[in-house]
C-alpha cells in the first residue's frame, strides 16, 4: 500500500501511515475461525461478563459446551451456512425515564463478533490517520488532548 494524503477542515494536510502488507490474509474467514483468533476473542468475551442470549448458555458453561461442538461450528462458519441465533430482547431503565432496549446475543456470536472485529480492527487501524483517536485501540481522550495542545 502505499501512502495517502487528505485534506483536512481546516485545510492542514494530514498523512496516513504507510502499511506493508502482511503475509498472514487477516480478513480470510480461515483465519477468523483459526484457534489463535477464536482464543483471543474468547478471553475478551470472558472478561466482559455478559448475560447469557436465548441460548441461556452462560460465559461460565460455554467452554464444556461449546468443546464437542466446535469443529462443526467451525466448518459452517467456513462453508457460508452458520445462521447467528437471534438475539434476546430485553429492555432497561433510562436514567431519564422511559426504557431502553437491548439485544443480547448469545456467548458463541459474541465470540465469533469480536473474533471478526478484532481482525478487521487490525487490518484497517493502520490505514488510519495517526491523529485519529476516537475509536481506537489503545488510545485515549486525554492523549487526543495532549495532541490538540
Amino acid at each position: 500500500m502505499s501512502s495517502d494524503y487528505w485534506e483536512a477542515p481546516n485545510r492542514s494536510v494530514n498523512n496516513r501511515r504507510v502499511i506493508t502488507p502482511s503475509p498472514v490474509d487477516f480478513a480470510s474467514v480461515e483465519y477468523i475461525v483459526s484457534y489463535e483468533c477464536i482464543a483471543d476473542a474468547w478471553k475478551k468475551v470472558r472478561s466482559n461478563k455478559g448475560k447469557p442470549g436465548v441460548d441461556h448458555i452462560s460465559i461460565e458453561r460455554f467452554p464444556k459446551w461449546v468443546r464437542p461442538k466446535w469443529k462443526s461450528i467451525q466448518r459452517q462458519l467456513l462453508d457460508g451456512s452458520y445462521k447467528p441465533t437471534p438475539v434476546l430482547r430485553v429492555e432497561i431503565p433510562k436514567e431519564s425515564g422511559g426504557m431502553r432496549k437491548l439485544g443480547i446475543p448469545c456467548v458463541l456470536d459474541r465470540v465469533i463478533m469480536q473474533s471478526i472485529a478484532k481482525q478487521l480492527g487490525d487490518l484497517f487501524n493502520p490505514t488510519f490517520s495517526q491523529s485519529s483517536y476516537g475509536y481506537m485501540p489503545k488510545r485515549s481522550v486525554q492523549q487526543a488532548a495532549r495532541q490538540a495542545q
